[in-house]
C-alpha cells in the first residue's frame, strides 16, 4: 500500500537527520573514501571539466552565479533532460546487452535486432506486479542497482505482447510446435 504524504514527509525527515549523524560521525571515513575513488578514477575529473566546458553540465559554480537556473531555466531544463535521456540511453543498452549475452542484443524468440522494438521481458511473467513493487524507477535501473537478477531476457515488443496475450508462450513458438 502506499504511503501517505504526510508519512513520507516523516520518512524523509528522519533520514536527513540521521544521514546528516552519519556524515558527521564518519567525516573522515567519508572523505577517505572519495580519496581513494578520485585515485581510483581519474578520467572522472577530466570528463566532468570537459562536458562542463562543452555545455552538456552545469554550470552551477559560484562564478556563474547563484540564480544562474532561474535566469537560463529553459536552457538548464533542456541540459538536465539532455543528459538524463542519455544516461537512461545508456543503462538500457547496458541491460540489453547483459540480458541479451551479446554485444548486439536481440530478440530471445524472433531475433530481431533494432533497438527500439526490443525491451525486457520477466522470464516467468508478472511484470504489473513486480513494477507494482519498485515503483516509479525504471525496470532496467532497476536491475543495474540490484545487480542484474536474472528476472528478464530480451525480447522485442511483439514476442513480449505476444507471450502475454497467448498465456506466456510467444505466438512464434506456438506456430511451430
Amino acid at each position: 500500500m502506499p504511503e501517505s504524504p504526510e508519512a513520507r514527509v516523516r520518512r524523509l525527515a528522519r533520514s536527513r537527520t540521521y544521514n546528516k549523524k552519519w556524515r558527521e560521525a564518519n567525516s573522515e571515513r567519508q572523505k577517505k573514501y572519495f580519496r581513494d575513488w578520485r585515485k581510483g578514477n581519474p578520467e572522472y575529473g577530466v570528463n566532468y571539466m570537459k562536458d562542463r566546458r562543452e555545455g552538456r553540465i552545469g554550470p552551477f559554480g559560484p562564478e556563474d552565479g547563484e540564480d544562474w537556473q532561474g535566469r537560463n531555466r529553459e536552457d538548464f531544463l533542456k541540459i538536465k533532460r539532455e543528459n538524463t535521456n542519455r544516461r537512461r540511453r545508456e543503462i538500457f543498452l547496458e541491460a540489453l546487452q547483459h540480458y541479451s549475452g551479446k554485444e548486439e542484443p536481440e530478440c530471445y524468440c524472433c531475433g530481431e535486432k533494432t533497438l527500439q522494438l526490443l525491451c525486457l521481458d520477466h522470464v516467468d511473467g508478472g511484470g504489473n506486479e513486480h513494477r507494482r513493487e519498485i515503483g516509479k524507477i525504471r525496470v532496467y535501473v532497476w536491475a543495474k542497482r540490484e545487480g542484474w537478477p536474472p528476472l528478464f531476457r530480451v525480447a522485442c515488443h511483439s514476442c513480449n505482447t505476444g507471450a502475454h496475450l497467448n498465456g506466456g508462450v510467444c505466438p512464434h513458438q506456438s506456430a511451430s510446435a
